[in-house]
């Protein structure tokens, strides 16, 4: 075995392994020096963890897609501050170690902006951590009983961002209450958090069993120094529902030509109909009433003879 794939399998440098090779070649052809070859070893390698680490940290966090923001559909909210949002994706709130709380109803791209956020921090390096505000309590719950919650809690308190996604869609017992306010506690000025909630602020009482003791403990560590985004428009899932289509965005209608009305005189042939109008009988019998004679003989002699019925319209 060539001794220099073992040190570099020793060392776990599978691009030089893969790679030191062909350059070589390609650095005799173009006759680089020897720091260059050096150079592109190293930033090829270099390249190759990066994009492992990241891999990493993307499975890490956990996220149930991932969205990006240049997807995010800006002309459907009816309220939202765009340069705030583009602003928070630089991430300064990461090295503040502030939170951040997107407030909306459904369906206005809160969570698709909550996963853009953390998918960016993880191309950033930092660690990232995604999960509903009910797994994360349940999961709490259940390691309290256990009597495993100091580990369980590491779990929330180790990411530099951790996003608790859809909080206040279901209320929280006394129990989940006093759990969610030891992790934004233990959190506070430590990490990021990243909320999205359908509730203002003063209806956050309803979400915590209507302790407003607890509420204001919670919105204290929370609010201090966080940036709210404010979101309001109609459901963009329900769009459909809510506002139709107009006749105009309707599919056109098929070619199919409907048939023809019926004809009141479906027993006629246009042909009988054209023959009656034009027949002399008429002109007979009135000759004949005029002259009170035999015309009524003459009169069957004229009528002509009729063209056969057709079963057509």
């Amino acid at each position: 075995m060539n001794p220099l794939h073992t040190y570099l399998d020793y060392l776990r440098l599978p691009y030089l392994t893969e790679n030191y090779d062909p350059l070589a070649k390609q650095a005799a052809e173009k006759k680089w020096p020897y720091a260059d070859y050096l150079q592109h070893l190293l930033e090829g390698e270099y390249q190759r963890r990066q994009e492992r680490a990241l891999e990493r940290r993307v499975r890490a966090a956990r996220f149930p897609v991932l969205k990006t923001l240049d997807r995010f559909r800006w002309d459907w909210p009816t309220k939202i501050n765009e340069m705030q949002v583009k602003n928070l994706f630089r991430l300064g709130f990461v090295d503040k170690k502030t939170n951040v709380i997107f407030v909306g109803g459904c369906g206005l791209g809160k969570t698709h902006l909550s996963v853009a956020l953390g998918y960016q921090a993880c191309q950033a390096g930092h660690s990232v951590l995604f999960t509903t505000a009910v797994d994360a309590l349940n999961n709490l719950v259940a390691a309290q009983a256990a009597h495993r919650l100091k580990a369980e809690l590491k779990k929330y308190l180790s990411p530099r961002v951790l996003h608790l996604d859809e909080l206040g869609y279901l209320p929280l017992d006394k129990m989940g209450a006093d759990l969610l306010f030891q992790v934004i506690s233990q959190r506070y000025e430590c990490g990021s958090t990243v909320i999205t909630t359908n509730k203002p602020f003063k209806r956050w009482p309803e979400i915590f069993n209507n302790d407003s003791g607890i509420t204001s403990a919670i919105l204290d560590r929370l609010l201090h120094g966080a940036e709210t985004v404010v979101i309001e428009g109609k459901s963009f899932r329900m769009k459909d529902q809510i506002d139709p289509p107009t006749p105009s965005e309707r599919s056109p209608p098929t070619s199919h030509t409907p048939p023809p009305a019926a004809s009141p005189r479906r027993f006629l042939s246009p042909d009988y109909a054209s023959s009656f109008k034009r027949s002399p009988l008429v002109d007979v019998h009135a000759a004949a009433s005029r002259s009170g004679t035999g015309g009524g003989a003459k009169a069957a002699t004229a009528i002509p003879t009729l063209p056969a019925c057709s079963s057509s319209p």
